[in-house]
């Protein structure tokens, strides 16, 4: 069983994403059935991002769901501070926990939002959005010059990414700037 092991993940590290799925190409078309890859439509939106094993990664939706403030009213500190990929669901979840589940503003707007029976959406965190960023050519469709993320800077700033030229800064909560939503499959 360790040796098949092994070769399963030999052939999923040579598949070439771009090539059609055939046992020629990846020497096990039983592999071929769990990988994805960037630009597929796929659990109600676009895939932008992918694990290792190609079988689970981030989609982003295909257009932009707002155009709206972080905050909802009032500064508040969150504690919505995680950066990294797959820390999105746990900031949208602290911050409409501190700003509630009323009114018009980013988290809430992805945590509502929901496409092809998927509802399980999230606002990006930093470095999530700075993937979707890196991609943005290869999925197509409309872009707005910057989008928030879910990762809090301080009382009154969060970042964003500016979508023009990938920059990154926080901005002060009250502005409005584009919100795309984000799910993990």
């Amino acid at each position: 069983m360790l040796l098949a092991t092994s070769l399963f993940s030999c052939a999923k590290e040579t598949v070439n994403k771009y090539l059609p799925y055939t046992s020629e190409n990846t020497g096990d078309a039983l592999t071929n059935a769990a990988t994805h890859y960037i630009g597929e439509y796929f659990g109600g939106g676009v895939i932008y991002w992918l694990d290792t094993t190609g079988e689970h990664g981030l989609v982003a939706s295909v257009a932009d769901i707002g155009f709206t403030s972080w905050r909802n009213g009032t500064f508040v500190v969150t504690g919505a501070k995680g950066t990294a990929i797959g820390t999105s669901a746990s900031n949208t979840r602290k911050i409409i926990r501190i700003q509630g589940r009323t009114g018009n503003y980013a988290a809430l707007l992805c945590a509502e939002y929901s496409n092809d029976g998927y509802s399980d959406w999230f606002l990006p965190s930093v470095d999530e959005l700075n993937a979707l960023f890196i991609q943005k050519n290869l999925l197509g469709g409309v872009w707005g010059d910057g989008y928030w993320s879910s990762t809090e800077n301080a009382r009154h700033f969060a970042w964003y990414q500016y979508f023009v030229d990938g920059y990154q800064n926080f901005f002060l909560k009250s502005n409005n700037v584009s919100v795309r939503a984000i799910r993990y499959f």
